[in-house]
């Protein structure tokens, strides 16, 4: 992957009008980076994909996608709130004040359930 780093910076940078931050170089570099692609693949298989498929009943998952259960009955009013929801929460968690009960004052199994 080495061989690639400094092509890709260039690349964003030309791409950016000369300037980039470190971040969207980052991200252009991680873009390339088969190897990081396919661990997160299986951790989305292993992990998250088999805890919201097969523990929590939240998603369900054909041969190579997962999809929300009845995510059609939501409006985009619903779907937006439940967005902005996850969001607090992870940034919540990023910063490592995650609580069992989220500051909407719903759990996110409710939140979720209500699909």
């Amino acid at each position: 992957m080495s061989h690639v780093y400094q092509p890709v910076m260039l690349r964003e940078l030309l791409k950016r009008k000369g300037a980039a931050t470190v971040t969207e170089v980052a991200r252009a570099l991680l873009n390339e980076d088969r190897s990081q692609l396919e661990y997160y693949e299986q951790v989305t298989k292993n992990m998250v994909g088999r805890v919201l498929t097969a523990n929590r009943g939240i998603t369900e998952k054909d041969r190579v996608s997962y999809r929300l259960k009845d995510f059609s009955r939501l409006s985009n009013e619903e779907t937006r709130r439940r967005l902005h929801i996850s969001r607090q929460d992870f940034r919540l968690s990023e910063i490592g004040r995650v609580s069992e009960q989220p500051k909407h004052g719903r759990s996110w199994d409710q939140l979720v359930h209500q699909l």
